[in-house]
């Protein structure tokens, strides 16, 4: 990977590079892994109870630096980070050698990383073949229009309709970068089943969403991913999608 020559992002260009944690399983590529994290993220990560979360949270943390050091002449472990105040994660001061953005998700089976320059960016991935009551979950946190329009549509749809909801609303909160105090029920989406969703915005947000551009992914069969990008001034949004095995393998999917 270190080889490998630097990419460049154009504004409104977004790079999402996904990665599935449970394919990567070579002792010693985890324990190299292991070596770009701080002791503070070591520690964090040691933390986690269930295998699996501590496994996907160490590959998630490998992806993100060797994802950054595809943009900037800074070595994998050399990134250092920092939060908001609502705890997104974001590059410390000292690392801002680009105006590098980006936003990390992961569930099982897959991880994401999104990056741009300037504007915020959010991610979300969810595999969207579990169980789960739709319509009551839609009932508690979606707006009345998207859990109306979940009630609408045939079985067969609902699954698929309620996931891609699920990961823009989430990625919109995320990209806005104030957490769960942002209530779900004061934005919609419009034609969610589309790869180019319009966002509709209730007043107490105070925000535009003519600033704000929304992707659906699909990076495998079972996994849905959605993306919210801050437009910038004349620009298009332009994402392209690849696939990583952080330190060993990189390809463009789209």
């Amino acid at each position: 990977m270190e080889n490998l020559p630097q990419l460049n992002l154009e504004p409104g260009q977004v790079h999402v590079w996904f990665t599935c944690p449970e394919d990567i399983q070579d002792p010693d590529l985890l324990a190299s892994y292991h070596s770009l994290l701080t002791e503070e993220e070591k520690e964090k990560q040691a933390r986690y109870i269930m295998p699996w979360h501590r496994h996907t949270s160490l590959v998630s943390r490998a992806l993100v630096r060797c994802v950054l050091s595809r943009y900037a002449a800074v070595k994998p472990h050399e990134w250092r980070f920092d939060k908001n105040n609502h705890g997104k994660p974001r590059l410390a001061e000292e690392c801002l050698l680009l105006p590098l953005q980006f936003n990390l998700a992961h569930t099982h089976g897959m991880a994401a990383c999104a990056v741009t320059l300037n504007g915020s960016v959010g991610v979300d991935v969810e595999r969207w073949d579990r169980q789960r009551d739709f319509d009551r979950f839609a009932a508690r946190y979606f707006s009345p229009y998207e859990a109306n329009l979940l009630k609408e549509v045939p079985e067969y749809a609902k699954r698929r309709l309620f996931f891609n909801i699920w990961t823009l609303k989430e990625s919109y909160i995320k990209a806005r970068g104030v957490g769960l105090s942002m209530g779900l029920d004061l934005f919609s989406f419009e034609a969610a089943e589309s790869g180019h969703p319009r966002i509709v915005l209730d007043p107490l947000l105070e925000d535009d969403p003519q600033a704000w551009a929304f992707r659906l992914l699909t990076p495998t069969e079972h996994h849905v991913a959605a993306l919210a990008v801050e437009r910038q001034p004349d620009s298009a949004c332009k994402v392209q999608s690849r696939f990583i095995i952080p330190l060993i393998h990189e390809e463009v999917m789209a």
